[in-house]
């Protein structure tokens, strides 16, 4: 966290794993920004990607 200015995690929030240790450090420092993506993002971006394929709807 010293050498940036946020950060970027594919975490699970139910089953953090090992996530949780880095995320637990993050959210304590100040000023740094934490993005996150769940599955449930992942989700709607292949459902969106499917249902951007025509055959999809056939």
């Amino acid at each position: 966290m010293d050498k940036s200015d946020a950060c970027l995690l594919i975490i699970d929030e139910e089953f953090p794993g090992s996530n949780k240790f880095f995320l637990s450090e993050a959210q304590k420092a100040e000023d740094y920004a934490i993005y996150m993506i769940t599955p449930d993002d992942l989700d709607d971006a292949v459902t969106e990607l499917q249902m951007s394929d025509p055959d999809y709807w056939s």
